[in-house]
């Protein structure tokens, strides 16, 4: 997943994500480069093992898939035919800023835990 890093105003760094897999783009702002960095090679590695369990035989079920990618990835994504079948990108989405907000939580505290 393609990402660049630029210096935005206020010696912030801002990172620009995006490639033809996803629907839009990723832009989040950091006080360290490193900190954009990160984030986006976190993006391409889970939007990478996303890719690669698509494609796995047998499949994984679509909702356990994207439970697994990186929160930030998850309203990008369901466009893919993989996803389809949720039925999260209807009318009655199910995936509501809260429950993104919840699962981005859920996984920045896993990575301090891990980092212990």
């Amino acid at each position: 997943m393609p990402y660049s890093v630029l210096e935005a105003p206020s010696n912030k760094f801002k990172i620009q994500s995006r490639s033809r897999l996803i629907q839009g783009s990723i832009n989040r702002t950091y006080k360290t480069r490193n900190e954009a960095l990160s984030l986006g090679q976190e993006l391409e590695s889970s939007l990478d093992k996303l890719i690669d369990d698509e494609q796995a035989i047998p499949a994984y079920p679509a909702q356990t898939l994207l439970d697994s990618a990186h929160p930030l990835l998850t309203s990008h994504v369901l466009h893919r035919p993989y996803f389809l079948g949720l039925g999260l990108n209807d009318i009655g989405n199910k995936l509501t800023l809260a429950h993104l907000i919840d699962d981005y939580l859920l996984w920045y505290n896993n990575q301090t835990d891990s980092g212990d």
